[in-house]
């Protein structure tokens, strides 16, 4: 009876020394689980698109690690004010911003869900198969001494042991069951997020091309692999006045002349090129394989149609104004690096405000 004592003690013992590290594993897991689910919900509930700057807003401010984030974020929610996308632009900018952080915290997000959930599931798996291993071994155990004669007590004894290994591997059948149900939402964040790493490159405001973007494409085609016979030109465009527009109308109204703006460039641009918001109420054109005559009818073309376009603010029917745009061209010159070629663009459009706004140099 001494040896199915010990026995009894040791299989209480793996059960509760595997409960203590199935806990210690969830812990992290379900912390970064719980962040994330209320980031969609917090996300859902102000209205705002779970795109990268979002994420990372939401996500430290529910961290709370950051409390001029916190604060300054309370003020617009207890205001009950809108958070509009420049809103949470200037608010990633002024708290959040440092170089490569957001493409890093996307990264490391998204790897460390996936790790978490496979590593979870390795540890029940393998719980699980030590458990359904020792269930058999009593089981044979108990046949063997079914046959046995004057052994009642010693039966009914690992008959005991039997009942408390199913009833272990039951509850963690269970606990799997969960967790296969969390994975799933995990996965589903997982792919969110996947998608915006994918975004990283886009401007959340216009839905075009950042300025990262613009960089990034020109490096390449000024760099030591860029193709001889594929020249290109840079335009930079400037809305008039803008300033003004955001003044006398609202920043909603502006960010709603920014995003035609840029559907309007969007349109005349080939699937072979790029157009890009540079920043502010400044956008960028990257044309292949265009001579700058011909840059300069499709600026003209945009500034164009542009100025003939009358937006009205839907609400109160009052009329935005007239809205023009300055345009500079550049075209690629032997030994230019991607600031050589942006520079000159710039001063081309320095020169169009110069000479009267609403215009094109090239």
């Amino acid at each position: 009876m001494s040896t199915v004592s010990q026995n009894l003690n040791f299989c209480d013992s793996i059960s509760d020394r595997n409960a203590s590290s199935l806990l210690c594993d969830y812990k992290e897991y379900f912390l970064i689980s719980s962040i994330s689910r209320k980031v969609l919900e917090i996300s859902h509930k102000q209205k705002t698109p779970l795109i990268p700057i979002v994420y990372d807003i939401w996500y430290n401010y529910l961290k709370g690690e950051n409390q001029a984030l916190v604060r300054h974020i309370n003020q617009f929610i207890e205001s009950k004010k809108p958070l509009s996308l420049m809103d949470l632009d200037h608010i990633h900018s002024e708290f959040l911003d440092t170089p490569d952080l957001r493409e890093k915290q996307i990264a490391d997000a998204t790897s460390s869900l996936g790790g978490e959930v496979t590593d979870v599931l390795t540890v029940i798996d393998s719980h699980l198969s030590k458990c359904g291993d020792y269930s058999e071994s009593l089981r044979e155990t108990t046949d063997t001494l079914h046959k046995a004669d004057g052994l009642d007590d010693i039966k009914k004894a690992v008959d005991c042991l039997v009942s408390h290994s199913e009833s272990i591997q039951s509850d963690t059948e269970q606990l799997r069951s969960a967790l296969n149900r969390s994975r799933e939402e995990i996965e589903s964040l997982q792919e969110a997020l996947d998608e915006a790493r994918r975004n990283e490159l886009i401007d959340p405001l216009t839905n075009i091309a950042n300025r990262r973007a613009l960089e990034r494409r020109l490096e390449e085609m000024t760099g030591s692999q860029r193709s001889a016979d594929r020249d290109f030109c840079v335009i930079i465009a400037d809305i008039d006045h803008f300033k003004s527009i955001n003044d006398g109308h609202g920043h909603l109204i502006g960010d709603e002349v920014l995003r035609y703006f840029a559907g309007l460039i969007h349109k005349n641009v080939r699937k072979e090129d790029l157009a890009a918001r540079y920043g502010g109420e400044e956008f960028a054109i990257i044309l292949v394989g265009c001579s700058v005559e011909e840059a300069h009818k499709r600026a003209e073309i945009m500034r164009s149609e542009l100025e003939k376009v009358k937006l009205v603010i839907k609400d109160t029917k009052q009329e935005v104004g007239k809205i023009t745009a300055s345009f500079g061209i550049a075209r690629y010159r032997e030994g230019d690096d991607h600031l050589s070629v942006l520079g000159r663009a710039d001063e081309n459009l320095y020169k169009a405000k110069q000479s009267g706004r609403n215009r094109v140099a090239a």
